[in-house]
């Protein structure tokens, strides 16, 4: 009887350290539970911190680029305006003649500058 007793005791006792065990290793996946749920929280702040900035920025650059103007006039007295008119007279071939012969007589009123808004 002492020994079915004896048996007794060490397998309680052994059940009591299995569960002790389990208790802290059920412990310790709780402290990673809790620990990871306050990694995905920051992780959500910050992204919902990127959208809005993200918008903030978007609403900023759009609205930059309504207010910039496209195309904007070149004045008559600027360089561009005489090169361009000796471009253009050069690019008609000396051996056309008709409507092209013209083009040799050209003569700008006009120059926009456009601007990439990209």
């Amino acid at each position: 009887m002492r020994s079915k007793l004896a048996k007794k005791d060490a397998e309680v006792e052994r059940l009591q350290n299995k569960r002790n065990h389990l208790v802290e290793e059920k412990n310790d996946l709780m402290a990673k539970i809790a620990q990871l749920e306050q990694e995905k929280q920051i992780l959500e702040s910050s992204q919902a911190d990127h959208v809005a900035q993200m918008m903030l920025q978007e609403t900023w650059r759009t609205s930059r680029q309504l207010q910039t103007k496209i195309c904007t006039e070149l004045n008559h007295q600027d360089v561009f305006f005489l090169s361009i008119q000796q471009a253009l007279v050069e690019a008609c071939p000396k051996s056309h003649y008709g409507d092209c012969s013209r083009f040799r007589n050209v003569s700008i009123t006009g120059v926009q500058q456009i601007c990439n808004v990209r």
